[in-house]
């Protein structure tokens, strides 16, 4: 995938070609991508899905690394967020608040 980039060359704006998209570019499609995936785990598993399996396998569906996603789990889950992560006797789960 190619992006356009600006850059300031000598004071002038010119166009530059990237092959990959930039980390903010990756967040903007991303991030909402894996809250809609949380959404959907969480209405079918009513217990409530597995923290782990749930940023995992978000990272492998949307094809994005494992640190990514669970750091945007963690922010779903954060005091403001709309998820909370609650032990159970089979380890951590993702709820809705």
């Amino acid at each position: 995938m190619q992006s356009t980039i600006e850059c300031v060359c000598g004071g002038e704006k010119k166009l530059k070609e990237t092959e990959f998209p930039s980390e903010i570019e990756i967040n903007r499609t991303k991030k909402p991508q894996f809250e809609d995936y949380v959404e959907q785990r969480v209405r079918k598993e009513p217990e409530g899905p597995s923290r782990d399996d749930v940023f995992r396998g978000g990272a492998q569906k949307l094809k994005i690394s494992s640190k990514t996603t669970e750091r945007y789990l963690n922010e779903l889950c954060s005091t403001e967020g709309p998820y909370e992560k609650v032990r159970t006797e089979k380890g951590w789960v993702i709820r809705r608040k």
